[in-house]
């Protein structure tokens, strides 16, 4: 299927993965890090790791976590500074004018729940941000097609083109530009909107006739 849609392989990102990774080690100095625990639970040793410790035998392994232990007490240490000053609890009093007018039913809940997160929403306005290299999802699917949909019907408020489609797609083009670096998601997500630039022609048509202003 990926091979007919004109997509790389999975098998190509697994061997370029494997050349930048074989490059990086060939570096001065090298660093290599795991997690030992996920989710509260110890990990095991990748079978890397564990072919490396036994290529480079116990002498020369040994030296190797024991410089960079270094490193994790460096990291540890951050947690346990030297004087701790236990800081003021908050009490926000934001000016009237800052204050919400009006809260959802799930605001309330919050509300009721943790009143800060009230204040850091409605008066601070601070929301949480993505992680990083988040793939798109159904919700950017959406904004992307609105996007377009929202900008033809203001750019053509007075008078429909000749080719709906085609200035439809145009618009498409330009805001799923976005996804250049998610083949997938722009192979299945803009041949849907082709589809649906197909049925917005006529749909819009019969729309207009019945508008008034």
């Amino acid at each position: 299927m990926r091979l007919e849609l004109g997509l790389n392989l999975p098998e190509q990102r697994i061997g370029l993965s494997a050349h930048d990774f074989a490059q990086s080690m060939g570096a001065p100095e090298v660093i290599l890090t795991r997690a030992a625990k996920q989710a509260g639970a110890p990990t095991v040793r990748s079978r890397f790791l564990q072919r490396l410790a036994a290529v480079a035998g116990e002498k020369h392994w040994k030296g190797a976590l024991e410089r960079g232990s270094a490193y994790a007490n460096h990291a540890r240490a951050l947690d346990h500074p030297a004087k701790v000053s236990p800081a003021a609890r908050p009490q926000p009093v934001p000016p009237p004018e800052a204050r919400p007018s009006q809260l959802s039913v799930t605001d309330i809940e919050n509300w009721l729940r943790d009143p800060y997160t009230i204040y850091a929403k409605h008066v601070l306005r601070l929301f949480p941000l993505e992680a990083i290299d988040t793939p798109p999802g159904a919700a950017d699917r959406g904004t992307f097609i609105h996007e377009a949909v929202g900008e033809f019907t203001k750019t053509f408020a007075d008078a429909l083109p000749a080719d709906i489609a085609r200035e439809l797609i145009a618009l498409g083009k330009k805001h799923f530009a976005q996804l250049e670096d998610y083949e997938e998601a722009r192979a299945f997500w803009w041949t849907r909107f082709l589809r649906i630039a197909g049925w917005f022609g006529g749909w819009e048509r019969e729309r207009r006739a019945a508008a008034r202003r």
